[in-house]
């Protein structure tokens, strides 16, 4: 997730339509709402973890998956979920 937004802003896309595009789709990724919450966000990263762990999920997508929780986890901090409400 966050490396397609790098992606895109070296094509000159606006910062901060990418940032909330990706915050966007991070919160898709972890069934959550936009106006989400630190705790939120971590309450379901770890069902989702969880859900989704290789070592626990034998489907061949879990690994992909679980890649994909990650990134939006650390993608949505504390100061990005306030920076995503400052400016929504």
């Amino acid at each position: 997730i966050v490396r397609e937004g790098f992606k895109n802003l070296a094509a000159g896309a606006n910062p901060m339509e990418q940032f909330r595009s990706t915050y966007e789709k991070s919160c898709s990724v972890l069934g959550i709402s936009t106006d989400t919450t630190e705790y939120e966000v971590k309450l379901a990263y770890r069902k989702l973890a969880k859900k989704y762990h290789p070592d626990v999920n034998s489907d061949p997508k879990a690994t992909t998956k679980f890649q994909e929780i990650n990134a939006a986890y650390e993608f949505l901090s504390k100061e990005n979920i306030e920076r995503y409400k400052k400016y929504s």
